[in-house]
């Protein structure tokens, strides 16, 4: 009963922490670099600054994936924890920057083209959800206050996640394999953006 019991309280101070700390500051980043975005890249055409942010989010990412496996055993490389820490985190900033361009760029791209509406959005949303399921994908959908994960590792080499998992070969070279799941990755990522939020 006392493990139940002590199970119970701490999931409920686990959600506390999620729900009233670490999704708010998730949703703070965003919000902060969106509307930097939104300030700064081209903030009078809204029709070219979506396509820029697209234009700087999905080359960025795949950069990024691709250069995963190299840039963690060069970091690995780094005698100092304080600076491989610091290499990790500024990981972290870039791969986060990408990802609000990424969503940016759909999202406004989606509401400039297919409107704001409820065909629209009915469409979006079961598009998104048929698709990711058939690729078994659906589990991508889930975020903060869902899914958390936290910067400190055993090491704290740069590392993101991959749909299908896998390392490029082992001299470093990012295979044609590498490149199909990154691109896999972004265009599933492209699918559902609108549709999660509406």
């Amino acid at each position: 009963m006392a493990s139940a019991k002590l199970t119970f309280l701490h999931t409920v101070n686990n959600f506390a922490v999620v729900g009233l700390l670490i999704t708010p500051m998730v949703v703070n980043y965003w919000r902060g670099t969106w509307g930097l975005m939104d300030q700064f890249l081209l903030p009078q055409d809204l029709i070219y600054s979506p396509w820029v942010s697209v234009a700087i989010g999905i080359p960025l990412l795949l950069l990024l994936n691709l250069l995963q496996s190299p840039l963690r055993r060069l970091v690995g490389r780094i005698d100092s924890c304080v600076l491989q820490h610091a290499c990790h985190i500024l990981y972290i900033y870039v791969h986060g920057f990408a990802n609000v361009n990424h969503w940016r760029g759909v999202w406004k791209l989606l509401d400039g083209y297919a409107g704001i509406n409820v065909p629209s959005v009915i469409v979006c949303t079961v598009l998104a959800i048929a698709v990711k399921t058939v690729m078994r994908t659906l589990y991508n959908l889930l975020a903060p206050p869902i899914l958390v994960a936290t910067d400190f590792r055993p090491t704290t080499e740069p590392r993101s996640p991959r749909r299908v998992p896998g390392e490029p070969d082992t001299d470093g070279q990012c295979t044609r394999k590498d490149c199909q799941r990154c691109v896999a990755d972004i265009v599933m990522d492209d699918m559902v953006q609108q549709s999660i939020t509406q």
